[in-house]
């Protein structure tokens, strides 16, 4: 199977795809970004570089990693870009030998302790995530990410119902 043509490369694309390399091609980005942020996006793509066409696929992370699993599986992955959140999934394409090499030069910018030194992924955004308890069931609060895994912290994914701000 050839080596997927697959970057996490995020607002780098705009600086790349646009070479001549890429004219009259196609450029797939598999995102789990909201459909309004990746067409913003898009839009800005094609006013840079419209002779390049833009395409992309909005859905969450494990969506995401499926299609490529079935991809992988068919032969032919056809995303171009991949842009989502979970760092773990970087990690474990590069290990597989799913990504190709590519480092933007705009990547001397970026601060990040997950920037690969060898060009398989560039990160691009921060995700903050935070803890949050709820102090009329819980007297002790968990100090870190470490304390999750204690079973005194048994966490849910989301908050069911909605959360709301606090005065």
């Amino acid at each position: 199977m050839r080596r997927a043509t697959v970057w996490v490369l995020a607002v780098f694309f705009l600086s790349f795809a646009g070479t001549a390399a890429f004219a009259g091609e196609k450029l797939m980005v598999y995102t789990s970004m909201k459909e309004s942020l990746i067409g913003e996006l898009r839009d800005a793509f094609k006013k840079k570089h419209p002779e390049v066409a833009f395409d992309y696929y909005s859905a969450g992370a494990g969506k995401l990693m499926a299609k490529i699993a079935a991809e992988r599986q068919s032969g032919k992955i056809t995303a171009d870009i991949l842009w989502h959140s979970e760092v773990p999934d970087f990690y474990q394409l590069k290990k597989e030998g799913v990504w190709e090499r590519y480092v933007s030069p705009e990547s001397k910018v970026v601060e990040s302790t997950v920037k690969d030194p060898e060009g398989a992924f560039t990160p691009a955004r921060l995700g903050t995530l935070g803890i949050a308890y709820n102090t009329k069931k819980m007297t002790t609060a968990p100090k870190g990410w470490q304390d999750m895994l204690d079973p005194r912290f048994k966490a849910l994914p989301s908050p069911t119902p909605p959360c709301r701000e606090r005065p």
